[in-house]
């Protein structure tokens, strides 16, 4: 009997087990799913970070290339340009083309424009001598490493009195050209 006592005493304990501790690996299953679909949160979230990563560095590359760009654009307008200095630079270009200087003097009333980040310096220019010599003289205005535009430009066929000076005809040049100085204060608002 003890023996029978024995057996029917582990019978419920194993019953008590099985009902009350035993899951048939339930609690196990539930757990694995559940890291599982936290691997899948993490993975999606590590992808996305990885992709604003990516950006990051994409924005920091272009970051560079545009600072780059712009202080290429800066070197041309430059943040010590002076009337005194433009007006040199137009003068000794006109006279390397071989043309004849009449007249170069600040633009009144267009002198110093303030455009924010960048001022404009305006000169009027009147220069005398062929055709082939004023073109040269703008040809060289490109060269110069400055923004520099031309408004205002008139050209007028000088008359001359003898038929022999009709030959190698004159022309009057007129301009106002603006070159441009950083202004590097105000480009930091």
């Amino acid at each position: 009997m003890p023996r029978q006592r024995a057996l029917v005493l582990g019978l419920m304990i194993a019953g008590l087990y099985y009902l009350i501790i035993f899951d048939g690996g339930e609690l196990e299953r539930a757990n694995i799913e559940s890291l599982n679909q936290q691997k899948k949160t993490k993975q999606a979230e590590l992808q996305r970070l990885e992709g604003q990563m990516r950006n990051v560095r994409e924005y920091e590359a272009a970051k560079v290339q545009v600072g780059q760009e712009i202080e290429k654009i800066v070197s041309f307008i430059p943040r010590d340009f002076r009337i005194s200095e433009f007006m040199k630079i137009l003068s000794t270009e006109a006279k390397a083309a071989g043309t004849s200087i009449v007249n170069i003097a600040d633009s009144s009333g267009r002198a110093g424009i303030d455009h924010g980040f960048f001022k404009e310096i305006s000169v009027r220019v009147e220069l005398e001598g062929s055709f082939s010599q004023v073109m040269v003289f703008l040809s060289y205005l490109t060269k110069i490493d400055r923004v520099i535009t031309m408004s205002e430009l008139s050209v007028e066929q000088k008359l001359s009195r003898s038929p022999k000076e009709s030959e190698g005809s004159l022309i009057q040049f007129q301009a106002v050209f603006s070159g441009y100085r950083y202004l590097e204060a105000a480009s930091k608002k």
